[in-house]
């Protein structure tokens, strides 16, 4: 009798502890979106970064998005809780303007975050803003194709891969008291990691190599500009050099 009865206990408490779990889950999968905002606006507005006409919840909604130097966006959110089986939580998040459209999953862990399959483009009038500001033009289109990549809540590096294209087009900069326009090629990137560094291979659509850029598990960065992407811009180039930065 004594056994039966302990045998009941452990499963009352058991039924408690999912109940509980349930109870609590339930909460703050129904926290309105407003409350979290008020929660976190002393950080956002750190941030330079102001969210207007929020909808849903942490787990479902949307809202629209005004960030320095950038134009207003949309967010879309989901949440994929069978994640939670497996120690993490996926985000399936969408960020689209007239200018963008770039969709992909946000991943927290507990070692840190990632963002996996993330694709899309981003059209000349995303970065407005930033190119009038230095006085200059840009006409282009960035497609980015199954972008992944993963970093500990600490800031380390882990693996990153994925593929990036620039249509190619007119951009116009001052150049003294003048302006100069170059006709930017089209290119293709490719992403890669390994033990040292996350890089980034940009090359010509015949595979001339134009760009090499990476950025090291410690957090420095290195861009080298080849001879053969000043020779598609018409930039002079003194003999003997084969990069420029």
């Amino acid at each position: 009798r004594d056994s039966a009865e302990r045998k009941s206990m452990r499963i009352n408490l058991k039924l408690v502890v999912l109940f509980v779990g349930v109870y609590l889950l339930t909460l703050v999968a129904t926290v309105p979106l407003s409350w979290v905002i008020s929660f976190a606006e002393p950080s956002l507005r750190f941030a330079g970064v102001r969210l207007e006409q929020p909808q849903g919840n942490i787990w479902q909604g949307q809202s629209r998005v005004l960030v320095p130097n950038s134009p207003e966006f949309n967010l879309e959110w989901q949440v994929k809780p069978l994640g939670l089986l497996t120690a993490r939580l996926p985000y399936d998040v969408r960020v689209s303007s007239p200018a963008l459209d770039v969709s992909g999953q946000i991943q927290l862990r507990p070692t840190g975050v990632g963002v996996e399959q993330v694709s899309g483009y981003v059209d000349e009038a995303a970065f407005a803003r930033i190119t009038r500001a230095y006085n200059s033009t840009l006409q282009g289109r960035l497609v980015i194709s199954d972008l992944s990549a993963n970093a500990g809540w600490g800031g380390a590096l882990g693996d990153a891969n994925g593929e990036l294209s620039w249509s190619g087009g007119p951009v116009e900069v001052p150049m003294g008291r003048s302006r100069q326009q170059f006709d930017v090629p089209q290119m293709q990137g490719q992403i890669t990691s390994d033990d040292t560094a996350w890089r980034v291979a940009i090359d010509a659509l015949d595979n001339t190599s134009l760009i090499r850029a990476q950025l090291s598990r410690e957090g420095q960065g290195q861009v080298t500009v080849q001879r053969a992407m000043a020779e598609r811009l018409g930039i002079p180039v003194p003999g003997g050099r084969e990069t420029l930065v």
